[in-house]
């Protein structure tokens, strides 16, 4: 069957990541673009950069990230029969992904919350200054702007998380079996890259072009290492990468 890519889409606190992570847990690789991206950044400008910051600097002419992304990606579907990616944010990013993955399949899976349990997320988290029910409109309101509400309406599949992790976690497990497998054709087996597999990424990820490394001011080492470590196969809270 060809290359299955399930991306996740859904609205700032809508527990994305999280989802991310359950998704893994039952056995399918999944690539976080933040945790691929945010390091490069804090390498190349010294500081953390917002998500808006991150679009500009990666997506080509502030459009999608996925123009940075997915060469990567693009190597993981020729190495393995399904992958997920945290996150998709627009009908731009799934069609600049197709440019990349000409014989993949691309659906979307809409993390769903009230915008209340969003709210007390968002409010909870302490990252942003400005943490009012006003500002987490406006950021829905650009986000829809640049695309994801089209995104979310094109969703293949929705699962609620306004409940408990646990409870995201025990729903996210019955679709992985009974949805995405099916779907993928993997049947019940795990599909994490293997140690052979893990060393074929490698050395496929040494044969990129590097003239796309070197227009982001990168190594071929950095980016590998921030690469697997977006795979969960390396250490996340390394800051020296």
């Amino acid at each position: 069957m060809s290359p299955f890519l399930v991306g996740l889409v859904g609205y700032r606190c809508a527990a994305k990541s999280t989802a991310g992570r359950f998704i893994r847990a039952a056995g399918i690789p999944t690539f976080e673009n933040e945790t691929f991206l945010h390091p490069l950044a804090y390498r190349r400008f010294g500081h953390r950069l917002s998500r808006a910051e991150v679009a500009q600097v990666f997506g080509r002419e502030g459009g999608s990230i996925f123009h940075t992304v997915g060469p990567v990606l693009r190597l993981l579907v020729d190495l393995l029969p399904v992958v997920a990616v945290d996150n998709i944010k627009s009908q731009e990013d799934v069609a600049t992904l197709q440019a990349f993955l000409p014989a993949g399949r691309i659906e979307l899976l809409h993390i769903r919350c009230p915008f209340a349990i969003r709210l007390e997320r968002f409010r909870s988290r302490g990252r942003e200054r400005n943490v009012t029910e006003s500002a987490l409109l406006a950021y829905d309101r650009e986000a829809d702007q640049l695309g994801l509400a089209d995104a979310v309406a094109s969703a293949r599949w929705t699962i609620d998380s306004g409940g408990s992790p646990g409870e995201l976690g025990i729903r996210i497990s019955a679709w992985v079996a009974e949805e995405l497998r099916p779907a993928a054709g993997v049947g019940t087996r795990n599909v994490h890259l293997t140690a052979r597999g893990q060393r074929a990424f490698r050395r496929r990820f040494a044969a990129i072009d590097d003239r796309f490394f070197e227009k982001l001011a990168w190594s071929h080492g950095e980016a590998l290492k921030c690469a697997l470590n977006a795979l969960g196969l390396g250490d996340p809270y390394d800051t020296r990468r």
